[in-house]
């Protein structure tokens, strides 16, 4: 049996990693890359439908840019939820102000404090256990997709 090439810890599920350890090092990462994009996709949804609306440029951007980007390496699988760049907002290149995160984690300067209005951290925290509970449910369908597929050879 292959030794899990995917550490699921932060889950907390033995039995899916009991199971992990049971298919090839290639199924395991696609599974965990499947489920890691299903709620990926979910979480910027979150993210998009939480975003304050003063004049609406954010979130249309935010809309625009409307794929998580996908960061695979030897050890791990990671998505980012990307805020949008510049010239979508149409932020002057040179200017050192960016206010999709001043929205997110606020500023301070001097006697100028703007509180935040965090629509990222909120969309992930409040509804943790449910992206988990989501991870957990796709990985184990993947898992017994995958050993289907290893019956039938």
């Amino acid at each position: 049996m292959a030794q899990p090439v995917v550490d699921i810890s932060l889950l907390g599920s033995k039995r899916l990693e009991r199971m992990l350890k049971q298919i090839p090092d290639k199924m395991q990462r696609s599974v965990v890359a499947s489920a890691t994009r299903k709620v990926a996709k979910k979480i910027h949804a979150e993210t998009i439908s939480r975003v304050p609306v003063d004049t609406g440029a954010l979130k249309a951007a935010m809309q625009a840019q409307n794929k998580p980007r996908k960061v695979t390496t030897k050890t791990s699988v990671i998505y980012y939820l990307d805020l949008p760049g510049r010239e979508l907002l149409d932020i002057d290149p040179g200017s050192k102000w960016y206010y999709p995160a001043i929205v997110e984690y606020g500023y301070t300067s001097g006697s100028v404090t703007v509180a935040p209005r965090s629509y990222i951290r909120s969309a992930v925290d409040e509804k943790i256990d449910v992206w988990h509970g989501s991870m957990r449910h796709d990985i184990s369908k993947g898992i017994e997709r995958q050993m289907r597929k290893l019956a039938k050879k």
